[in-house]
């Protein structure tokens, strides 16, 4: 076989965790350098001036890999946008949700559909932005219960995806 076509060789930590795989000549350097031990041999060989070497087929590092036990960060997908006023009011286009009057930033009231005292909480499902004629006419009850209707369900904000972990 010639060097050119061997597969590339794997990397095992010192204490036989795989790493992946690197290059010949990448695993032939660490090999040249002392860092890694050798395994399995590939049938083909490297001529230098003076030799043929083995091209290494399995290496294993001698000592331990810096960094590889360090403790990893949970990695995690696009986090969903942060609750706060300013998410809320961007995810409800600045209208009341239940007369769609327009509002600006420092007019609108955030409201919970279903009331804190009836055991509503603070999250993307159950709160709106509202003017603050409805807020008063809403008051703690339900909108159904004062003849307001919602103009459309909160929910998440639009092109935005929940957390979830991946790896951990």
């Amino acid at each position: 076989m010639e060097p050119a076509r061997c597969p590339d060789t794997v990397v095992l930590s010192d204490t036989y965790l795989n790493l992946g795989k690197v290059h010949w000549t990448k695993a032939f350097a660490l090999v040249c350098a002392g860092k890694v031990e050798v395994l399995e041999e590939h049938e083909a060989f490297v001529r230098s001036a003076h030799r043929e070497h083995p091209i290494p087929a399995l290496i294993r590092y001698i000592r331990p890999v810096p960094g590889l036990y360090r403790k990893r960060r949970r990695l995690q997908a696009p986090q969903a946008r942060r609750f706060s006023r300013e998410a809320v009011f961007a995810r409800d286009e600045g209208r009341c949700q239940y007369c769609g009057c327009g509002l600006t930033k420092r007019e609108f009231t955030l409201d919970h559909v279903v009331p804190r005292c009836q055991g509503g909480i603070t999250e993307w499902h159950n709160i709106v932005v509202c003017c603050t004629d409805c807020n008063r006419k809403k008051g703690k009850r339900r909108p159904e219960a004062c003849g307001l209707k919602l103009r459309k369900q909160p929910a998440f904000p639009p092109n935005e995806t929940r957390p979830y972990f991946i790896r951990g």
